[in-house]
């Protein structure tokens, strides 16, 4: 019986799957609900399993800010009431999405998450920390403390609820000694500011749009999800086009390699719908307008000469 609920896109975060092999309980107990394209499905999460079932076999529920795929937010304020129903621990995973509410115009989409037990955040990603910088946010601190902590009673020389107390990371996770991460995150965040952060996000965001609008204008270009922050998902479809969906597949895995490796930009395939596809998530602080219209010129490109010698898989 599963454990763990996970509404998620199919190709979505390993997040719940990584804590039932580390706990040796396997992926039998993680119970996979698969979303779409926008995000989850409309519908709350108790319907997955039959009623009777789900108060005995559910302890949480993960849920992504936004899917790792598409950037597609998901409805977190309709999950964070179900889970408040059903007395559910609430988690999102913002490793990619969760700093996307830092732009003003995406902000009421993530309603909800301010409800969530826990938030899990990739400071290595939007932010820009050096590889690799991860961080949790938990809202019930000593939950947290008492789950991992192996320290024995006499070596805690800080009671909770001391006015003075210091966090003691390694009574926090797994990890008992450790570098100190948290250095280079501050320093990102005081360099950026709140205002100097927003600005980042906001123009990512804006240069997912722009290669959209691109996308969409392109003859030989199809975009494949809709756009939500900063990824955009899409693929050359040649010209009066009548080869087979597994052609097209192997002909978009080659214009990947071949625009990668000519070293100016750089993007990966993903599957989206059974389909291969090409994935651009802005997330580099650098990244400009240009960039973007140059990728869209090298893919149409390279699929273009391609399709010119009659590609063959």
């Amino acid at each position: 019986m599963p454990n763990y609920l996970h509404e998620a896109e199919a190709a979505g975060s390993p997040l719940a799957m990584d804590p039932a092999e580390f706990e040796r309980l396997g992926r039998r107990v993680v119970a996979m609900i698969a979303g779409h394209l926008a995000g989850l499905r409309d519908g709350p999460v108790h319907r997955a399993l039959p009623a009777d079932e789900l108060r005995s076999v559910l302890d949480q529920a993960l849920r992504s800010s936004s899917t790792v795929n598409t950037g597609a937010i998901d409805p977190l304020d309709r999950i964070a009431e179900t889970c408040a129903e059903e007395g559910l621990w609430f988690h999102v995973d913002g490793a990619y999405g969760a700093l996307g509410m830092a732009d003003p115009d995406e902000t009421p989409r993530f309603a909800g998450m301010e409800r969530a037990d826990s938030l899990a955040l990739d400071p290595h990603k939007w932010l820009s920390v050096p590889i690799e910088c991860g961080a949790v946010l938990v809202r019930d601190r000593e939950l947290q403390r008492d789950a991992f902590s192996l320290v024995a009673p006499y070596l805690r020389f800080q009671q909770a609820g001391d006015a003075d107390e210091l966090p003691q990371p390694f009574e926090h996770g797994v990890q008992l000694t450790r570098g100190f991460r948290a250095l280079k995150a501050w320093a990102t965040l005081m360099h950026l500011g709140r205002a100097g952060l927003r600005r980042k996000i906001a123009h990512n965001n804006a240069l997912a749009r722009r290669l959209a609008g691109a996308v969409e204008a392109a003859p030989d270009l199809e975009l494949l999800a809709p756009v939500s922050l900063s990824i955009v998902c899409f693929r050359f479809v040649p010209a009066g086009w009548t080869g087979s969906e597994t052609a097209l597949d192997a002909l978009n895995e080659v214009i990947t390699e071949r625009v990668n490796a000519g070293g100016e930009v750089y993007f990966t395939p993903t599957t989206l719908g059974g389909r291969r596809v090409l994935r651009a998530c802005i997330i580099h602080y650098a990244t400009t307008e240009a960039d973007v219209d140059l990728l869209v010129r090298r893919v149409r490109e390279t699929g273009g000469n391609l399709a010119a010698r009659r590609f063959d898989p």
